[in-house]
């Protein structure tokens, strides 16, 4: 919309919101809702754990390492892990909140929370957004990533070769009806938090990635779009 071309704050957050549509409003704000609730949710689940734990008899907690038990001291150096753990988690998804102008777990008084609790869902998919963002753009993550990601990229360069690349390729039987005037146009669905579309178009293709989920979108919009 026009609303949204002159506005200041192109981020996807505001464009949603300029949209007008009150369900797709809903559904961002519960989407940042489950955001700002992370770390509460990552507290929670840790104390569920060692609450099972504990209540596990004395002959079954004997084949515990104890690292899982809390008064030994890998158990207490464990949950100091843990807890830095999700609070780094929580200012990275704070991040993401500020770069699309929404309120922050920082900004959000813990009873406005408690009133509109997250669901279990909806954390379940907060956590896949940071799992992604840590396959896709930490060095940790390379590993994974050139597993999955190398052999599509290998395969797309032989079958849809670039311009560039043409005049150097020995094999020709599958590019015979192919114009080479222009990169090939891809589309990647399930694009995720970008980092295979932002491959291909590193490499000189000419990309636009796909996705669905706002949990990603916002994520995505960030890594790519934030100064």
């Amino acid at each position: 919309s026009g609303n949204v071309a002159e506005s200041e704050d192109s981020s996807l957050a505001h464009q949603t919101l300029q949209r007008h549509n009150k369900e797709e409003q809903d559904h961002l704000e519960e989407i940042c809702n489950a955001y700002r609730q992370y770390a509460t949710f990552a507290d929670c689940q840790w104390k569920e754990q060692q609450h099972r734990l504990d209540a596990l008899p004395e002959n079954e907690r004997a084949f515990l390492p104890t690292s899982l038990i809390q008064n030994t001291q890998e158990g207490q150096d464990r949950a100091v892990q843990y807890r830095e753990a999700y609070i780094r988690n929580q200012f990275c998804l704070d991040c993401i909140l500020r770069h699309s102008n929404m309120p922050h777990s920082q900004q959000v008084s813990a009873s406005t929370s408690s009133n509109n609790i997250a669901s279990d869902s909806h954390m379940s998919k907060v956590s896949s957004v940071l799992k992604s963002l840590a396959r896709d753009w930490s060095l940790e993550g390379k590993i994974e990533r050139d597993a999955a990601y190398e052999p599509l990229l290998e395969k797309i360069q032989i079958y849809l070769p670039l311009p560039s690349a043409q005049n150097t390729s020995t094999d020709n039987s599958h590019n015979q009806r192919r114009d080479f005037t222009s990169p090939p146009n891809l589309c990647v669905p399930g694009a995720g938090v970008g980092r295979l579309a932002l491959e291909l178009c590193s490499l000189g293709y000419n990309v636009q990635g796909n996705e669905f989920s706002l949990f990603m979108l916002l994520a995505s919009d960030f890594i790519l779009n934030s100064n």
